[in-house]
């Protein structure tokens, strides 16, 4: 066997909601158009094995139905010969009454290799490859465990999985299961397959690469910031396409989400005419696309912008929208310039509660400086 060729996917979290709102449905038709995908890939590309690091489910139990479904989403897999190899998350963990131990899994997905703490170990004989799980315990983050076996040993191309975070990434949870990079460095593995960190990141720790393939589908709306500013702007869902021969290891990132990243800042003070907006926005209407719009600059002191009515007008031309109002904190408001005295008290009393305010209020007080005035002037 010369080379062996992998594709590799975590974190498909299928039954996840889309936050609280009425989007969650279509978001996880695209979850699953996303897995469809997937197999596409690994079909067209003529994978040997289909390896997902944990998470497939977002909770635990899903239930007959979920599971029939994912039976049927990857039985082209089963049929071409492709071997599926997947083990327990963070969110799918392997414990009483989960899917995993349920009988529908077992007459309906009991031909996928599902590796656990008692079995972490499997061998290909046939592509001379064995394939590893790594698990840990809860309460001590920093024993995770390497199987060993004699016949993994003797395999050509070794390759572990472990769904956790590596110790040197940011925004690491209590839970999380740490990973050790040294550990990985006198690993072996010729390919370390990892999941739990959502978006698509690869590393060399010695002579092993490891990767996170990112997800099928970003779980917005709760980390869509944390996904724009980690992915540098881009968080389509994701794969790892591996390929591994006696020349090394080699992976690529693949697309393979439906939802289109868009960004676009806009002055504040431009926001309240309908169509400068429409002109501006219209170029990235889609029904699969997160639009990132950034409010900057300041409007006029007696200028109100209804931001729920503006995203209500313009949600239905994106998927989701997720505005961040950067438009600076005091409004360009001098008393002794107002008009009339009336006016030039109520600024005054606003500008003082203003100078006073926490970080957080101050968007507030700015806000209601802006439609005091314009009810004093008769605006609204």
């Amino acid at each position: 066997m010369g080379k062996i060729r992998i594709l590799h996917t975590s974190d498909i979290h299928i039954g996840r909601s889309f936050g609280a709102s009425e989007k969650s449905e279509d978001y996880q038709g695209l979850i699953w158009k996303a897995l469809d995908g997937m197999v596409a890939i690994a079909m067209e590309r003529d994978a040997q094995l289909f390896l997902i690091a944990g998470d497939t489910l977002d909770s635990t139990p899903m239930g007959q139905a979920v599971l029939s479904r994912l039976a049927k989403a990857l039985a082209p897999l089963n049929a071409r010969g492709i071997e599926v190899v997947m083990i327990p998350g963070t969110h799918d963990p392997l414990k009483p009454g989960c899917d995993y131990k349920s009988q529908v899994f077992s007459e309906q997905l009991g031909w996928v290799k599902l590796l656990t703490w008692q079995k972490p170990i499997i061998i290909f004989d046939d592509i001379a490859t064995s394939v590893e799980a790594w698990f840990g315990d809860p309460e001590q983050k920093d024993k995770v465990v390497k199987p060993e076996s004699a016949r993994s040993a003797a395999a050509k191309f070794k390759i572990g999985m472990a769904h956790g975070s590596l110790r040197t990434l940011p925004w690491i949870e209590d839970k999380d299961l740490l990973i050790r990079e040294e550990l990985i460095e006198q690993s072996g593995l010729d390919y370390l397959a990892l999941g739990h960190w959502h978006s698509y990141q690869d590393f060399k720790f010695g002579k092993t690469i490891a990767a996170y393939p990112g997800v099928a589908e970003p779980s917005l709306p709760e980390f869509v910031q944390r996904y724009f500013e980690q992915a540098g702007g881009d968080f389509r869902g994701s794969v790892a396409w591996v390929e591994i021969s006696d020349e090394g290891t080699r992976v690529e990132k693949l697309e393979v989400g439906n939802l289109k990243p868009a960004k676009i800042e806009l002055p504040a003070d431009k926001i309240p005419d309908p169509v400068w907006t429409e002109e501006k926005l219209k170029q990235f209407y889609s029904p699969e696309a997160i639009l990132f719009l950034t409010l900057s600059g300041r409007l006029k002191d007696d200028q109100v912008l209804d931001k729920d009515q503006f995203l209500g007008f313009f949600r239905g031309k994106f998927f989701w929208i997720k505005m961040v109002d950067r438009t600076e904190a005091a409004p360009e408001v001098r008393p002794e310039e107002l008009r009339s005295p009336l006016e030039r008290e109520f600024c005054k009393v606003m500008m003082e509660m203003l100078t006073t305010a926490a970080e957080d209020e101050k968007p507030l007080h700015n806000d209601a400086v802006r439609k005091g005035m314009a009810l004093l002037r008769g605006k609204i």
